[in-house]
């Protein structure tokens, strides 16, 4: 899976989330298998749900 795919699988999980808590969503949305913690589809993840936390 290319980082442009977990991108945009990141950000559809994301604009499901009910919640406005940024850790929360951070930590729900790193559990999914398309993510690794330590690849570079983190740094993506860190600011969608910045974003998320904002609205």
């Amino acid at each position: 899976m290319t980082l442009k795919e977990k991108a945009t699988l990141i950000i559809r999980d994301i604009k499901k989330e009910t919640g406005t808590n940024p850790v929360r969503i951070f930590k729900k949305i790193a559990n999914k298998e398309y993510v690794n913690i330590h690849g570079p589809e983190h740094h993506v993840l860190d600011g969608a749900t910045q974003e998320a936390g904002n609205v």
